[in-house]
């Protein structure tokens, strides 16, 4: 088991970089973003698409001395439902291993020794990347036959 820490003491143009490509890829995709879960170095990118709901999560931390940003896909379906005359509604989610292997990481100490810091666009560059191609992952990541039901109503 790996262990590791978040790492809230990102410079501010790797901080402003992955902002930016998150606004812009919610804003093509009609997704939301959430800055800072519960006040850690965490955000998570959420589109619809019908019924589905297509994720990337982004945690900042560090393991091994490493400087990390681990992209991580994620995708649920909620579909409403009834089951003995009460309302309720049924989520299928994303298979585990399918979003275990679409995991990426996202080397940022060899990022910033490679790139100038004010070189926005060499920073920029990789994350855009990165991120892009989890989300486009993320679409694709099968759904578990349903299994919980997550509210009800009498």
């Amino acid at each position: 088991m790996t262990s590791y820490t978040y790492d809230d003491q990102l410079p501010q143009n790797v901080v402003g970089a992955l902002i930016h490509a998150l606004r812009v890829l919610a804003a093509k995709q009609q997704g939301t973003v959430t800055f800072w879960y519960h006040d850690l170095p965490i955000w998570i990118l959420r589109a619809h698409e019908g019924p589905r709901v297509n994720r990337v999560q982004v945690d900042a931390v560090v393991v091994d001395g490493k400087r990390l940003l681990v992209l991580t896909p994620d995708a649920y379906e909620d579909r409403p439902s009834a089951k003995d005359s009460h309302a309720a509604v049924v989520r299928s989610t994303a298979n585990p291993d399918a979003v275990s292997q679409g995991c990426m990481r996202l080397d940022l100490t060899e990022l910033l020794y490679d790139a100038e810091s004010t070189d926005e666009d060499a920073i920029a560059r990789p994350i855009w990347a990165h991120l892009y191609e989890t989300f486009n992952y993320a679409r694709d990541l099968p759904l578990d036959v349903a299994r919980s039901w997550i509210a009800s109503t009498p």
